[in-house]
């Protein structure tokens, strides 16, 4: 699961950055820091959601139909980016949760709820298409993808506390990663 990296690459890359911010009209740091608080919750919802076979069927399904996007150039997808689609998408995966933990980041992140919401919602169909072209090319099926994806992001559900309203709260710790730096231990790597 090499590709997990390149898909956090492409959702927080230069042409991502650069694009969204135009949208939005605030900073590439302003986005970098939305998208970096808002990616792992998403997965974690997306995570539990698929822990039902209702919900499993419901994501398997938006992530084949995502999937066939064309994502080669993103800054292209999103410039033209459904954002409706994309408020469905995180009002799905968030659920209940949905508006608290939009003003948790907007608050941390130092910005309006509007262009909060807006980042969210551009990024969002990007995450699906690249989750789904991902699905596609490794055979864990989707619940050993986003566990994958958790796992490396090391967020467990404890943590988040995201069985109860808590998630809101514990999003300060994903806002302030501008520097970051990712090393991998050798149990990580794999033949390159």
């Amino acid at each position: 699961m090499n590709d997990n990296f390149d898909l956090f690459k492409q959702l927080v890359g230069d042409d991502a950055l650069k694009s969204i911010s135009k949208k939005a009209k605030v900073t590439q740091k302003d986005v970098k820091n939305v998208i970096s608080a808002a990616i792992p919750l998403m997965i974690l919802g997306m995570h539990r959601n698929s822990s039902a076979e209702e919900g499993l069927n419901s994501l398997e399904k938006a992530l084949a139909n995502h999937a066939v996007d064309d994502t080669s150039d993103i800054k292209n997808f999103l410039d033209n980016a459904d954002t409706e689609d994309g408020k469905k998408i995180v009002a799905h995966v968030l659920g209940d949760e949905n508006q608290e933990v939009q003003k948790e980041i907007a608050k941390r992140a130092g910005l309006s709820l509007n262009k909060t919401s807006l980042i969210i919602a551009l990024v969002a169909p990007l995450l699906l298409s690249l989750l789904g072209k991902h699905n596609n090319q490794q055979s864990s099926g989707t619940p050993g993808l986003l566990g994958a994806l958790l796992h490396r992001l090391d967020i467990r559900e404890h943590q988040l506390r995201a069985d109860g309203l808590d998630v809101a709260r514990r999003v300060h710790a994903a806002v302030h990663v501008d520097d970051v730096l990712v090393v991998e231990a050798a149990h990580h790597v794999e033949d390159r």
